[in-house]
């Protein structure tokens, strides 16, 4: 009887490892690859509008019987007639909002772009 004890106990212990060995390793893989993604915004929706005339209330003038607005080029600030500007651009999105989540991971490793 006291062969049979020691046989299941012996069973028992190597039992015992392998599950340990098996937490450790869920616990590993959760830690490397797992725990390092998350979760980012992958599409944006415009809910607010600056249309084109709101962008001409508040960057145009009138000057001479001409209507001149403000506008940057090459980080100087300059008066440019409204007529030269293509007013269907003029149309800007405001306010966004993320639509459309979805899980990434920083990775590092060389592409081949020739192919």
């Amino acid at each position: 009887m006291k062969k049979k004890r020691k046989k299941i106990n012996k069973s028992f212990i190597i039992l015992y490892i392998l599950i340990i060995l098996i937490i450790a390793f869920d616990v590993f893989y959760y830690i490397k690859y797992i725990n390092n993604e998350k979760w980012l915004c992958s599409q944006v929706a415009c809910t607010k509008i600056k249309t084109a005339e709101e962008w001409t209330n508040e960057n145009c003038v009138e000057l001479n019987k001409k209507t001149m607005c403000n506008v940057i080029i090459n980080n100087t600030k300059k008066l440019v007639p409204l007529e030269m500007i293509n007013q269907k651009s003029l149309n800007q999105c405001i306010q966004g909002a993320c639509v459309q989540e979805t899980k990434v991971r920083n990775v590092n490793y060389p592409l081949n772009i020739t192919s």
